[in-house]
């Protein structure tokens, strides 16, 4: 994180994961994952933009046998703490959270009465905090696997959504 000034877009996926074959912590949304590959499709289109990758739980969490599992609220709770001080020195204008794990976590983190939440379409969320518009999307993985069809609509609307949010455009308020 030393390395990054403000951005524009900040990534935020569930949790890391090793890399193939390796005791090696893979990058977040490295496009060597179904997930990275889509996250770097997304960047190709808006290329002008300053971005960020991180994970809601920094460390793979892995089960008695050492498969990846789904992090525990209280991992999730630790990786917030990580998250907040990664959103205070880069502000992000726009969070993406990507799939409905991590989603539903921070969004109910984040909300306030202050604060409020807005469905544009069954399966995207806004909430808008301290400045910064936290948008979820369907995890890009699954688009990637089960609805590789759509993986073209599904990256357009990404990139929409994005746009609309770095314009501040009525599309999302």
């Amino acid at each position: 994180m030393d390395n990054y000034n403000k951005v524009d877009v900040m990534w935020v996926g569930l949790s890391a994961k090793y890399i193939k074959n390796s005791k090696d912590i893979c990058p977040p949304l490295d496009a060597r994952t179904n997930s990275g590959k889509v996250v770097s499709l997304v960047e190709q289109q808006l290329n002008d933009l300053r971005y960020y990758k991180t994970n809601l739980v920094p460390t793979p969490p892995l089960d008695k046998n050492g498969k990846l599992r789904y992090p525990t609220n209280s991992e999730m709770n630790n990786g917030f703490i990580s998250l907040e001080k990664e959103l205070v020195k880069l502000k992000p204008k726009v969070v993406i959270l990507l799939g409905e794990k991590s989603s539903s976590f921070i969004h109910n983190k984040i909300t306030h009465s202050e604060n409020k939440i807005i469905s544009i379409e069954p399966h995207v969320e806004i909430s808008i905090y301290r400045d910064m518009h936290f948008i979820s999307v369907v995890h890009p993985s699954y688009i990637y696997i089960y609805k590789r069809r759509a993986l073209d609509e599904y990256i357009q609307e990404v990139c929409y959504i994005i746009d609309c949010a770095l314009k501040n455009k009525e599309a999302i308020k």
